[in-house]
């Protein structure tokens, strides 16, 4: 058996594991996994175990968004991705990751605005 052939029983398998047990945890705990998976087109293991939005939750269609310039719905699908974006757009111009150079208070602060956001977009 070809290595491709491998890797395609393997991602297969991988896929109707994650069915089964999400359909499992859709009945018997009321989860809606298969369904949020259904409607947005992505898989987020933080929302697949917990049914909460993590705080990266809607940055792809935010990323789409901004591409298109429509800042408004990129607001709405996901706050984070106009600092997320600016981040990006800063490494792309200086060409390091500017990050690692960050003072440790910059980035714990980075960190906090992160997780009070997925806790605040879950309330």
């Amino acid at each position: 058996m070809n290595s491709i052939n491998l890797h395609k029983r393997k991602l297969l398998a991988a896929l109707y594991g994650y069915l089964f047990l999400s359909a499992i945890l859709e009945r018997v705990f009321g989860l809606g996994t298969l369904r949020h998976v259904a409607e947005t087109g992505a898989f987020c293991p933080f929302h697949f175990f917990t049914g909460l939005q993590c705080p990266g939750c809607g940055m792809t269609r935010a990323f789409f968004a901004l591409a298109k310039l429509d800042w408004i719905p990129a607001w709405s699908f996901n706050p984070l991705s106009f600092l997320l974006f600016a981040l990006g757009l800063a490494y792309l111009v200086l060409r390091k990751n500017f990050l690692l150079y960050l003072p440790s208070r910059v980035q714990a602060a980075l960190l906090v605005v992160v997780v009070l956001f997925g806790v605040i977009r879950n309330q």
